[in-house]
Formats: structure tokens, sequence, C-alpha cells
């Protein structure tokens, strides 16, 4: 015979007996808690069930030692099984039906372990000096994030399969439209854009025979269908049908909620991401700049949405070749990152790395490499790991700082990094091939250097 064993947090940690501890004034050491949720523990146990209720704001995201649980047991890759009662499920699926998994993304996007609760502040303190100390708070939010996504997709694929079977006419089903609409969501959350594009196209067809081409409901899906091809790539073609998706919603939002409402705030934001894109950067800051008092207005000055924009607007200088205005308006969004997600978050690194693009560009070595090597580089090694292609490319930066600089034995060690990660990511990749060419460079430098010196 063989056994299973399943942790369940509530009864493998007695509730009762904690609070009664508690109650008498007693703190408990992290350490005893620690020995009964151990690594171990849950590895050896190899079976996990986590609890979603309520669907709309779980109370387990709520909870550090929760999080921190499930991502020991998907870390090390253990049975790990969402659950949730019958009524809660049937709840679930009809606010898919509604609104398209909305809030249901909604809520996986505030899963951050820095901000959950423990019933002792010391545990908190403990668990996140677990987490900052090895892999990072971002790592640790992805990854609970990444499953609870798949979850997401499976149970609406599900639901697709019993709706499609059981409608007595799929081309009027609003119901089932607003399932492909929230598994077009997931799809492209998770960047799998053909599969979203096939399931929004397939609502964009209901939407249209019921509620007719000038429908809000029906203008979602442009914006969604939108956002899908200027998520694809940078070609002409998904630059041009963004563009036309976006340019097909726009008009209904106006009319329907009016000039100044986040939506259509949105979709100006989305409108001047294009054309950053197709390098035309004078229109990007043209919409952009509709957007950002909208945001200022309905949001707040410090809301994250409105940082986006500050980020946005210096993209658009930097690339213009402005670097004194673009440096304005990242050390505007710098500030904010930092509060709203953290100093570890990668919205802050890729400000950091932004900031020190610009400070290379009007010949700031120093600014530049202070971005570069203190804020940006522990992040993105810790978030995304030693051997990622972000990582890759700012070895590449700071290499070109060196190169610049004449400290060659710096600059060699960054190409050489850089390039071992190219060849791993992209093989023959014209990134692979400039990195090598840089190598060769400064190894001419460095002889022709010791040439002559020995000379002189």
């Amino acid at each position: 015979l063989k056994r299973t064993y399943i942790w369940i947090c509530c009864l493998c940690v007695n509730q009762h007996r904690v609070k009664e501890r508690m109650d008498k004034g007693e703190i408990l050491p992290f350490g005893e808690l620690n020995i009964i949720i151990s690594k171990e523990q849950i590895i050896g146990i190899n079976n996990m069930l986590f609890l979603m209720v309520p669907f709309k704001k779980p109370l387990c995201f709520t909870r550090i030692w929760c999080i921190f649980e499930a991502y020991t047991a998907i870390e090390e890759n253990c049975n790990f099984t969402i659950i949730m009662p019958p009524r809660e499920k049937t709840n679930l699926i009809n606010a898919i039906k509604t609104n398209g998994a909305h809030d249901l993304l909604a809520a996986l996007s505030k899963i951050q372990i820095e901000d959950a609760e423990a019933s002792q502040e010391q545990d908190k303190h403990n668990i996140m000096h677990l987490v900052e100390s090895g892999p990072g708070s971002a790592y640790v939010n992805n990854k609970v994030n990444h499953r609870l996504k798949e979850w997401i997709e499976k149970t609406i694929l599900e639901t697709v399969r019993t709706t499609e079977r059981d409608s007595k006419d799929i081309t009027f089903d609003v119901d089932l439209a607003n399932l492909y609409h929230g598994i077009g969501n997931v799809y492209n959350d998770k960047g799998n854009y053909d599969e979203a594009l096939q399931f929004y196209e397939k609502c964009l067809t209901i939407r249209k025979q019921v509620f007719g081409s000038d429908h809000i409901k029906t203008a979602d899906i442009y914006c969604n269908i939108g956002v899908v091809y200027h998520n694809q790539g940078d070609s002409e073609t998904e630059n041009r049908q963004a563009l036309e998706y976006y340019q097909k919603c726009l008009p209904i939002y106006k009319k329907v909620y009016g000039p100044e409402h986040p939506k259509t705030a949105d979709t100006y934001n989305n409108i001047g991401l294009v054309y950053k894109k197709k390098g035309d950067y004078n229109l990007a800051l043209k919409y952009y700049n509709k957007c950002l008092p909208i945001f200022i207005t309905e949001y707040e000055p410090e809301h994250p949405k409105t940082a986006d924009i500050y980020y946005n607007i210096g993209n658009a200088y930097s690339k213009k070749g402005d670097c004194e205005k673009a440096l304005v308006y990242y050390n505007i969004c710098l500030p904010i990152y930092k509060k709203v997600y953290g100093l570890s978050h990668t919205k802050t690194a890729d400000a950091h790395n932004n900031i020190g693009k610009a400070y290379a560009r009007i010949e700031d070595y120093e600014k530049a490499l202070k971005h570069y090597n203190e804020f940006c580089l522990p992040i993105y090694k810790k978030v995304h790991g030693l051997e990622h292609s972000k990582t890759a490319d700012l070895h590449y930066n700071i290499g070109c700082i060196y190169l610049i600089t004449k400290d060659y034995d710096k600059a060699l060690e960054c190409y050489e990094k850089c390039s071992k990660i190219y060849k791993k990511e992209y093989y023959e990749h014209p990134k692979t091939v400039d990195a090598q060419n840089k190598i060769r460079m400064v190894n001419d430098m460095m002889i022709k250097e010791r040439n002559t010196s020995f000379y002189e």
C-alpha cells in the first residue's frame, strides 16, 4: 500500500494552541514554527492543497506564511493543488462569464508577499529576511502568480468546452463570448499572443452579432486585440493592426465614457506606445501628454499608473536624444516605483537602467555606472537570474562604458559575460556577433596599449 501525505496548514500548525499562547502573552519563536513549516516537511509530505476563498480576494493571499508555504511547494516541485468549495467555484465561473476573468487576474496581480501579514510581526520580519536574502520577493510573487494563472487557464478552458457543448446557439451566446474574453485575457497576460488572438476574435464575432460594432463591450475587444498586436512584435504590419484596433475603440470610449475617462486615457497611452515603437516620438509624446492629466486627476500624482506615463514620456525623450528631459521624467517615476513596488522590483530596476542609459548618452559615465552597477544589476541578477537576456544586455551596456573610459579589463569581463549568455540564448544572433566583435576589439586595444607602454 502507498500512503499519501497532504499538507493542511491549520492541522500541521494548530492555530488554537498558537492563539492560546498569544493570549497568555507568549511570543512563539520563529524557529519553532519554522521547524514545523520547513522545506523538509513540505517536501516530505509532497502534497499541498491551496484553498482559494473568497475568489475575489482569497484570504491566503493576505497571509505571509501561506504565500511562503505555497512558494516552497511550487519551487520544490511538490504536488500543488488549488481547491475551492463548489459554491465558490460556481460564483467564480459566473463572474468570468460576466467580466471575462478581470477580477481574478486583478486579484492575482496583487499577490505580494511583502504586503502580506502574520499574527506575529517578528514572523513577517524573519520570513522576509529569508526571501530577500534568497530568491527575492519579486521572484516569489511571480512563481506563485504563474502557478495560479495556470489553474485559471485550466478552469476557464474546462468551462468553455462545457458551455460550447451545451449552448443552443454559439453565435449568439453572450456567456460563451465572455468566457472567450476571459481565456483570451489569461493567454494575453501569459504572453501566448496567438492563442489570445484566437479567443478574442471568437468573442468579437459573437459581440458584433449581439451588440453591434459600436457597443462598449465590442470596444473592449477591439482594445484587447490592439494590445495583442502591439505586444506581438515590432513589424510594421503588427503596429498598423494595433493602431487600427485602438482607433476603433477610442471613439466608442469617448462617446460612452467621455474624453477624460481612464479608459479613454489608457487608449491614448496605448496609441502612444505604438507610435514610440514606430519611431514617431513626437506623436508618441502627443498621446502620452493627453493621457497624463487624466491620470493625475483620476488617480493621484504618485499612483503607479501615473508613474508609468512619466516613464513612457522619459523613454520617448530618450529616443529623441533629449536625455536631459528624459532624466526629468525618469526621476519623477523612480521614487513612485520605489514607494509602490519596493527597491528590489523589476520596475524600479528598469527605471535605474534607463537613467543609466541617459547619463551614458550625455557622457556622465560615473552616474551611469552607479545606476547600472549599484541599483539595476543586483535586481536583475536576483529576479531574472545570472543568465537572462536582460542581465546580458546590462553587462553589455556596462562594458561599453568601460570601453569608452579605457578600463579594458572590466570591459572585457562584461563583454565575455554577455557573450556567454547570448550564445546560449540566441546562438548566431546579431547580439552574439556584436559581443564577440567587442571582445576582439578590446583584446586588440589591450595588446596595442601593452606594446605602446613597452616601447615607451
